[in-house]
């Protein structure tokens, strides 16, 4: 008897309370597993969001987009020797993303076979005028090129006096005198170029986009030309 009333209590056990049990456990456990699930999603998304955002931009940027090179009877006169001295000018503007700043020098440097050379931008720009080319027509109306000459704005003489104001940019001229460069490693010949803005006091340097950089050659009609003096 004691054996028969051991069974109905075990399956009754079996049959009835566990089931009940499970259906109480797991009704205890749904919220969790919904909440579980509401901050994988969040988290999935939040993880998705940031991927999609573009990196920070750095304190100071900006680009280069047109190089062109100052004539000069002196620098052809080296080439007898396989090396020259490059007058370049680069056309840069440079703007600051966080704080009020000025910029202490510029440095470029370019890079060809194993050999680098490397120049701060000088402190004067000196006389010269930006010559170029354009479309124009004569009298008759038949189409031309027309030479012009334009001023060139100092770009390192404007922003190391003058700090630039933040989400704000400055536009101007860079003149750098390459030394003993090789014949053959000038950079419309595919040379690398790399040109910094180097910020005050700390001179940390921020390189500036020069992916878009125009490189005029050395015969170029558009150059620097020094303007005649009276």
């Amino acid at each position: 008897m004691d054996n028969l009333i051991g069974i109905v209590i075990a399956v009754v056990v079996t049959v009835i309370l566990v089931p009940v049990g499970e259906f109480c456990w797991n009704y205890i456990r749904a919220p969790r597993k919904i909440l579980e699930l509401r901050l994988r999603t969040a988290e999935n998304l939040i993880n998705e969001l940031r991927a999609e955002q573009p990196p920070p931009l750095p304190p100071i940027t900006g680009k280069a987009d047109l190089l062109i090179y100052r004539l000069n009877v002196d620098d052809m006169d080296d080439l007898a020797m396989n090396q020259i001295h490059l007058g370049i000018f680069i056309r840069t503007s440079v703007g600051v993303t966080d704080i009020a700043r000025t910029i202490s020098k510029f440095v470029l440097e370019l890079y060809a076979d194993e050999a680098k050379y490397s120049a701060e931008a000088e402190r004067e720009i000196g006389d010269y005028y930006h010559v170029y080319e354009c479309k124009a027509h004569d009298e008759r109306g038949h189409p031309r090129l027309q030479e012009m000459r334009k001023e060139m704005d100092n770009l390192l003489a404007l922003v190391r006096t003058t700090p630039i104001a933040p989400y704000t940019q400055a536009e101007g001229w860079l003149r750098f005198e390459l030394r003993n460069v090789r014949v053959g490693h000038e950079p419309h010949h595919g040379g690398r170029l790399k040109l910094y803005a180097l910020d005050f006091p700390l001179e940390k340097r921020y390189e500036l986009n020069t992916e878009n950089l125009q490189i005029k050659t050395i015969d170029s009609s558009e150059h620097a030309e020094l303007k005649k003096r009276r």
